[in-house]
């Protein structure tokens, strides 16, 4: 009888390698078998937060396992962002990331704390909201090409507001203008509500803000959509054009996208049925309707395609932050 050491080096690895393949693999069917948190980096009851919780109570049934949201706004993502690198790579620490954090964020810093693509474990998408150019309907521009005409008469004149500099709004907005040679006027709130009161109060000429956002404004005749940021048209107002259609614009499109990422190095039999269990919950027409009632389109995806949507995001946002020359240093 051989014993163990009487094995080649080879052999040994080989070994190695393979009681460790089958302890991960034994890992992911076992997964969850503890409590999941889900680093959410906003205040309770915005957009990401509002998802995060959705999803939890329907993970949590799926699982026989808590799903617990805890909440770390500020600085850009990046507390929340460092909790989840220094947590071990097994799946129980997820963080609710969007565009911010693997494009905007590190476009505009040479010096981030992190990078996400070797940083971040791509999960799933799970949310795509629609983003709206939006006035006050006291603002003499009644469609997007009144608009323009207007910003083209008056250089620097026309105002607009975003939730931050280097925000997607800002960014949106001052692509749109750059593609069309205009100068506006930017004025950055510290959110979207109180950019959305800005253009209510008419303190600024327009914004860009999601559906569920300014929705009660229309029905109540205080603001009025001009254009559909991101194609296609949306369902809940369909005679407002897009960008595209309205500018013209061809192939123009800002979405707001978010998703679950975990920390680099997580097993990817983990990845994969963490992805399962976000897609399943997803599919649920309770929360398809909830996620609507807020905005939101339920988008969940294979990691391989958030990885794509992560590398196509922050090439479009590379080149905005370097032709509007924000970027830090």
């Amino acid at each position: 009888m051989i014993g163990f050491a009487g094995f080649s080096r080879a052999a040994r690895r080989f070994a190695v390698l393979a009681f460790s393949v089958l302890a991960t693999v034994a890992s992911a069917q076992d997964y969850p078998a503890k409590p999941i948190r889900v680093v959410v980096p906003y205040p309770p009851g915005a957009g990401p937060d509002f998802v995060a919780r959705l999803l939890a109570q329907r993970i949590g049934p799926m699982t026989g396992q808590s799903v617990v949201v805890e909440n770390r706004a500020g600085s850009g993502g990046v507390p929340a962002i460092l909790e989840m690198m220094r947590s071990p790579a097994d799946g129980y620490t997820v963080f609710a990331s969007d565009q911010g954090h693997w494009s905007i964020y590190p476009a505009m810093n040479s010096n981030a704390a992190y990078d996400p693509q070797r940083d971040f474990a791509p999960v799933s998408l799970v949310l795509y909201a629609v983003q709206f150019i939006v006035s006050r309907t006291s603002f003499p521009a009644r469609d997007l090409g009144e608009l323009i005409a207007r910003a083209r008469a008056a250089p620097g004149e026309v105002r607009y507001s975003s939730y931050g500099v280097g925000g997607l709004a800002h960014l949106t907005v001052e692509a749109f203008a750059s593609d069309l040679g205009l100068k506006l006027l930017h004025a950055p709130y510290p959110g979207g509500v109180p950019a959305m009161e800005a253009v209510l109060r008419g303190d600024v000429d327009f914004s860009v803000l999601s559906i569920g956002q300014f929705q009660p404004h229309v029905q109540s005749g205080k603001l009025r959509p001009l254009a559909v940021v991101t194609p296609p048209r949306h369902k809940a107002l369909p005679n407002v054009p897009t960008i595209a259609e309205a500018a013209p614009l061809p192939g123009f499109e800002f979405p707001a996208v978010a998703g679950w990422v975990l920390r680099a190095g997580t097993p990817r039999p983990i990845i994969d049925r963490l992805s399962a269990l976000v897609a399943r919950a997803e599919q649920s027409p309770e929360v398809i309707e909830k996620m609507e009632g807020f905005g939101f389109e339920a988008r969940y995806s294979t990691p391989e395609q958030m990885a794509e949507q992560m590398r196509s995001d922050f090439r479009k946002m590379a080149r905005i932050v370097k032709a509007l020359g924000i970027a830090s240093q």
